[in-house]
């Protein structure tokens, strides 16, 4: 027997020896006001503590009336037995808890790796020799990551050396522009010229040095033409005409500010457009060819297309196009532009 066993039996013959009230006392009932009755137990208390020797002392008298009365020795003593009993079962129960929480975590944890393992084995396949390889997530994500970089660096270096954007055919091919240039020059010309093949109408190494056979050969197509020149020094520049080539013997600028000059002198190429200074666009003469005007050409050309010169000019805002002032010639192209290549 435990010490509250004995507790209890000590406490139960000194109840029956010495006090002497009704059992009905021992566990009492709430009421609004204490009463005659509660005031005998505690009367009774009191005289069970001093012929007992004891100093038990008690609880904070009645509770309301959703309570019991805590007064009465044997409600406390029974209280503490009671909360006593139930702290140890809680206790062990807690514990019994605690192992099953354990248990069940574990076995989750093992289930859950199990299904990681099954989802792993599922995204990367198989090892070698047919058995299943495991991997950990994070393998997983760092290929999943290399392979989008991968296919990022692919896109990135095919856009950084796709060729540049499709151009017209051409006739046949230009001593002096190369299709680098070629596409420089076709993103400034006007909307007409747009998607037309390049038609050579005229070349001095096809067709002779002749500013007469120019016009002539130009009337092949109607405008815009591009004029093409080049210097013995490397240079290539010339102007877009946006008029038919029809020489004049008097002094009569023709031309439309859609016109422009260009130029690759010194590797540096450059197109300048009309300024709106003056309309000094074309003076076509049958001794010359000249763009520009206002302090200086911007291309003048001899009517033998052997000799030429070029300065900086209010027309188009340029500088010297060529290597010099004044240059030798090399070669003279005449471009038209045709929706079919069927011109020779």
């Amino acid at each position: 027997m435990g010490w509250k066993g004995k507790l209890a039996n000590k406490v139960g013959h000194y109840l029956s020896q010495s006090l002497e009230f009704p059992l009905k006392h021992l566990y009492t009932y709430p009421s609004p006001s204490r009463s005659q009755e509660s005031t005998s137990v505690e009367e009774g208390f009191r005289e069970f503590q001093q012929r007992s020797g004891t100093s038990i002392e008690t609880p904070g008298g009645i509770e309301d009336e959703y309570g019991p009365d805590t007064t009465s020795l044997t409600a406390f003593l029974l209280s503490l037995l009671s909360s006593s009993d139930n702290s140890s079962r809680r206790g062990s129960d807690s514990a019994e808890e605690s192992d099953t929480e354990q248990d069940g975590s574990a076995g989750s944890l093992g289930h859950n790796k199990a299904n990681d393992d099954a989802g792993n084995n599922k995204i990367m396949g198989f090892g070698s020799e047919g058995s299943e390889r495991r991997v950990h997530p994070l393998e997983v994500s760092e290929v999943v990551s290399n392979s989008f970089k991968s296919r990022l660096q692919a896109a990135s270096h095919q856009a950084a050396t796709s060729a540049s954007p499709r151009l017209p055919p051409m006739s046949e091919d230009s001593l002096l522009l190369s299709e680098s240039f070629r596409a420089l020059l076709y993103s400034a010309m006007p909307i007409i010229v747009k998607d037309r093949h390049w038609i050579l109408l005229y070349s001095t190494a096809k067709h002779g040095i002749s500013l007469r056979t120019l016009y002539r050969k130009s009337a092949a197509l109607p405008d815009p033409f591009l004029l093409v020149v080049g210097d013995v020094r490397g240079a290539t520049f010339g102007g877009l005409l946006t008029t038919p080539l029809k020489p004049t013997t008097k002094r009569k600028y023709l031309g439309t500010n859609e016109m422009f000059v260009f130029t690759n002198a010194n590797g540096n190429p450059r197109i300048f457009k009309a300024t709106g200074a003056n309309r000094y666009y074309l003076l076509c003469m049958n001794d010359a060819i000249s763009l520009g005007g206002g302090g200086h050409f911007a291309v003048h050309l001899d009517e033998d297309l052997l000799n030429g010169s070029s300065g900086a000019c209010d027309t188009y805002g340029n500088e010297c196009l060529a290597t010099s002032v004044d240059f030798t010639i090399s070669h003279v192209e005449l471009w038209g532009f045709a929706h079919a290549i069927s011109y020779i």
